[in-house]
């Protein structure tokens, strides 16, 4: 089973996300978030919420769903902890170009928008079939 990590689950676009994956069983996910507010959309949802130091080090894809002006600071601190062949997603185009994610060898990057096509993303990198994927 993939496993994924959500970082920023309860923002904007996390919300959508986690909306979508809540109805793909085939994924094993964990939810990460800080902000009071996103903490208080995940539990309105009943998400359980992750521990960063748990999750991260044995997730197969990480989805960096965080503000543009976040990303440098927040992927600095997650990409050291991914595992060697980790796929990191950002939902910003342009991050991993301009040098505002942080980069690591062996990690693959893959820049994804809008929230609905990273599901199906996922399932083609991780060759789970469209029809699982979809729920």
């Amino acid at each position: 089973m993939t496993k994924i990590a959500l970082v920023g689950a309860g923002g904007k676009m996390g919300c959508r996300l986690t909306d979508n994956f809540i109805k793909c069983p085939q994924y094993d996910l964990h939810y990460l978030e800080v902000n009071e507010a996103g903490v208080k959309k995940l539990a309105a949802r009943k998400v359980e919420i992750s521990n960063q130091e748990d999750a991260i080090p044995i997730a197969d894809v990480v989805i960096l769903s965080v503000p543009d002006v976040a990303i440098k600071k927040i992927s600095k601190d997650i990409i050291p902890q991914m595992k060697t062949g980790a796929l990191v997603i950002t939902l910003d185009p342009a991050a991993p170009l301009d040098g505002r994610r942080s980069r690591r060898d062996h990690h693959f990057s893959f820049p994804n928008r809008p929230a609905g096509r990273i599901i199906r993303t996922i399932a083609m990198m991780t060759k789970t079939t469209m029809f699982e994927a979809s729920g």
